[in-house]
This record gives C-alpha cells, structure tokens and sequence, in this order.
C-alpha cells in the first residue's frame, strides 16, 4: 500500500509542477493487459512557434521503472513498436507540440515514466511521469471451488474397492517387468546400431520449418503455430550466435544482434517477425492465411542471411 501511495503523491506533486510549464506526458489507457498496445503522448503547449519537438527521441524502449524511487528501482524496458511521431498545431491560440509513441508492455506492473527534460531556449524543462498499470488476462476462473486433498479421498475405502487396487498392483508389475526386459534388449542391441550424425543448426531449423508448413498448425491453431515458428527461430539464432536467444525477450535480442554487429535490415526482419508471433500469442492478432504461409518462407530467408553473412565468416 505504501509503495501504491509514494506513486500517486509523486506522480500529483510533478504534474502540478509541470502543469505550469505546459508540459503533459499521458497514456491513451491508465491500465492496459500484456501484449496490448497503448500510446504515450508527450505534449507542449506554448505560446509561440517552434520548428521541431524540443525532447530526445527514445529508439528502441522507453526506460520505465516499479520501485518506490527512481534511485532505487528496477528498470523496465516499455517496447516501441513504431517510430515517434511528432506534430505541430495550433490549438485555441497556442502552439502546440505532440510526440506519440505506439508502446506494448510484456510483463504485469505498475509502471513509471520518470521526469524527462525538453529544451526551449535556455531553459531545460521536464514532463511529469506517467504512471501505466500492466495487468495479466483473466484465465482462471474464480468460482472454480478449491478442495482439500482429504476431501478427494473422503469417501473412497481400499476395504470396498480391492478389485481396484489389485489391478493398479497387476498394471504396476506389468509396466516394470516390460521396462526392465526393454532396457535389456536396448543395451544390448545398442553396439548394431549406425551412429547418425547430428543435424547442423540450419539443418535443424529447415527441417522443422518443413514439418511446419506440411502440417495442420496453421489452419487449426494459429497461436501454436507462431509459437513453433517462433521458437524454430529462436533455436536456430541460439544455436549459431551463442546466446539464450530462446528466453530472451525481443528487447534483449534486438540488443544482442546489434553488439554482434548484425545489419540493420538483417536486425528489422527478426524483429518483425519475432513482433508478429508475440501478437498473435498474447494479443489475440489474427494474420491472414497467406501472411501466416508467407511468415515461413520469410524466416527460411532470415536463417539464410544469417548462415550467409555471420555463421560461414566465423
């Protein structure tokens, strides 16, 4: 309670300070759920024309933080998932600047946009925080009733039910005896056996690639079908680039391929698609079925500049 406090007095104290200056940063939504899209605004009202917005742009993330104090909080990186965009207008005789950002937040928290500063002339201003509520989807139903262990077993009495638990024994013996005669034969046949030799990387992921777009995945369930063809990806940029690509966040990825000095283009087309799977897996984002048979060969294309330009030069 006492952390919910400190937010909603420092967020009040900052945003009458800077309700002086006309200075605003809002959220189109106070509270989103994960992987739902929501726009940050920052806006200035002055009394005269300005050539372009006075604030440095944010790239990749916005910095947000969840703890009690900025000094003290742990980061949380906000994603941008399109370009800033600035405009200028007049509004009942003032001059107004806006930049929007299209933001998507992975993680349920109580988000903060700390204090960030905007030059005019000499002077180095600063917009208020914002504050976003980032909640998980309601799964679970609450009126599912919740029994005690005790009450499974209440009314069942191993004395009515011998039949029963012989069986159980007879099934239990049964499936022992056939493991250890399996293992047996498994040992023992093991030195007949030829030695395959493993898959490459880009061998794996086109053979994975291949059972995906033969199968029914992507007419029967769509969201499974992004999570394979996501996760094929992953696996392969996990095998040859050396990194926890497949637990990482596309954030981190994106991180990650720019210090390996990866191309631009190269880094977007990743990034694209790794964005489009992670809609349709926690949006509820519906693609059309030629973009979902297209999404494949536009990863096939992906591994094939990776294998090209940064695996065979290693």
């Amino acid at each position: 309670m006492t952390k919910y406090l400190l937010h909603i007095i420092t967020f009040l104290l900052l945003h009458s300070w800077s309700y002086t200056q006309e200075l605003e940063t809002t959220f189109s939504k106070s509270d989103v759920l994960i992987g739902e899209q929501v726009e940050l605004i920052q806006k200035i009202t002055l009394s005269h024309q300005i050539d372009s917005f006075p604030a440095e742009v944010w790239q990749t993330y916005i910095p947000t933080f969840t703890g009690e104090l900025a000094t003290d909080s742990t980061i949380y990186p906000l994603e941008i998932i399109t370009e800033a965009r600035d405009s200028l207008f007049t509004e009942k005789n003032s001059f107004i600047a806006q930049r929007t950002y299209r933001v998507i937040a992975w993680d349920s928290a109580y988000l903060v946009i700390p204090p960030t500063p905007a030059i005019l002339g000499d002077s180095a201003l600063y917009f208020p925080p914002a504050l976003l509520e980032v909640n998980y989807p309601e799964s679970v139903q609450q009126s599912d009733e919740i029994k005690d262990i005790y009450e499974l077993f209440e009314h069942f009495s191993f004395d009515e039910n011998k039949w029963l638990y012989l069986l159980i024994l007879l099934i239990s013996l049964v499936l022992i005896l056939t493991t250890i005669i399996w293992i047996y034969y498994k040992r023992k046949r093991k030195k007949s056996f030829k030695i395959i030799p493993s898959l490459s990387p880009i061998e794996k992921a086109m053979t994975e690639l291949d059972k995906l777009e033969k199968g029914q995945l992507i007419e029967d369930n769509l969201k499974e079908f992004y999570f394979m063809l996501s996760f094929i990806l992953r696996t392969y940029l996990h095998d040859v680039l050396s990194f926890n690509a497949k637990e990482s966040t596309t954030v981190e990825i994106a991180y990650f391929l720019k210090n390996k000095k990866v191309k631009k283009e190269h880094i977007e087309e990743i990034l694209t698609l790794l964005r489009q799977a992670d809609l349709v897996k926690f949006a509820k984002f519906r693609p059309s079925l030629e973009d979902s048979k297209a999404s494949i060969e536009q990863v096939k294309e992906i591994i094939m500049n990776i294998e090209k330009m940064y695996v065979k030069k290693q």
